[in-house]
């Protein structure tokens, strides 16, 4: 469940299957909207997958979706590497 709910977030953060993306198909698809793309991938990090917990970082380190908040992004790239994701070890150390 949580790997579809981060696949769904992703499809909304780079608008998969609209004219004009590289996913376009037959038209259907959605465009992209960072503020449900945050909703879904939040839900799937919640449920424990690394990948999702380190794009929830990064969605809070630069404010994508929502509001920055350092902090918050600090938390979900450490929940990312307790689960074994290596770019959230790197993310933890840029600035």
């Amino acid at each position: 469940m949580a790997s579809a709910q981060n696949k769904l977030g992703i499809f909304y953060e780079y608008g998969f299957g609209v004219e004009n993306s590289i996913f376009y198909e037959n038209g259907i698809g959605v465009k992209d909207d960072q503020i449900e793309a945050f909703k879904w991938i939040k839900k799937a990090a919640e449920q424990g997958c690394d990948f999702a917990q380190n794009k929830l970082g990064i969605y809070y380190k630069y404010g994508i979706g929502v509001e920055e908040d350092e902090f918050k992004a600090f938390y979900w790239y450490q929940k990312a590497t307790e689960n074994g994701n290596k770019n959230a070890f790197l993310n933890l150390f840029q600035k």
